[in-house]
């Protein structure tokens, strides 16, 4: 799962406007997107909204020169520090069409970071979109039934007056083809198996990702 923001990053050369990306710690892993510098996030970190970040490959080379030492230094986001975990690799800019981003968050910290109530705990927001990868064998067809019979049960559990029926759909039929299938050459093996979701608002991304995934 995954939501985007502005934000402003300060540290000894001033201070520009960046794009970011929230993200659940699994993003990149089920994306098949490894960093080249560092590491990626660690469930820990989404559930305890650590202030970490990993960079993208645009904003470390042009900011930060390349510096392989960047892991590890602070910056400050919107006048929150956070520590630089991991670098992402070139031709990796995120998931949404007409954006690049600059730099990936657990998707927790993103109240912290913009001063917002948590969209996750938000009503006003409808609905958002979650990856998941399909196991071998699995089809698009069974991984959406048992997606639906999962958000069903969960609506029911907490009384939710929501639609479960997801829009799930291919890699390729998704988002401007999930961002032309992530810049095409960085992970095209993953493209038949990773699948999009339209979660409804209420329901947890977490159980619809693991409903796809064990589908």
């Amino acid at each position: 799962a995954s939501r985007f923001f502005a934000g402003g990053l300060r540290d000894d050369q001033g201070t520009s406007r960046v794009w970011a990306q929230a993200v659940s710690a699994n993003f990149l892993r089920v994306l098949g997107v490894r960093p080249i510098l560092g590491r990626d996030f660690r469930a820990e970190e989404e559930s305890d909204a650590s202030p970490v970040a990993v960079l993208g490959h645009s904003l470390w080379r042009e900011r930060f020169a390349s510096d392989s030492g960047v892991i590890g230094r602070t910056l400050t986001i919107n006048a929150h520090p956070v520590t630089v975990i991991g670098v992402a690799p070139p031709g990796f800019g995120g998931t949404e069409m007409g954006l690049t981003f600059d730099l990936y968050f657990p998707l927790t910290i993103e109240p912290v970071l913009t001063g917002r109530r948590s969209w996750l705990e938000d009503r006003g927001w409808q609905s958002y979109q979650a990856q998941a990868r399909l196991h071998p064998g699995v089809t698009l067809a069974q991984a959406r039934d048992e997606l639906k019979a999962e958000l069903e049960a969960e609506r029911r559990a907490k009384m939710l007056d929501v639609i479960t029926d997801p829009d799930v759909v291919a890699a390729q039929l998704g988002p401007a083809n999930l961002k032309r299938q992530l810049y095409a050459s960085l992970v095209t093996e993953m493209a038949e198996h990773i699948v999009l979701a339209r979660v409804p608002d209420g329901v947890d991304y977490k159980s619809a990702a693991t409903a796809a995934q064990t589908a």
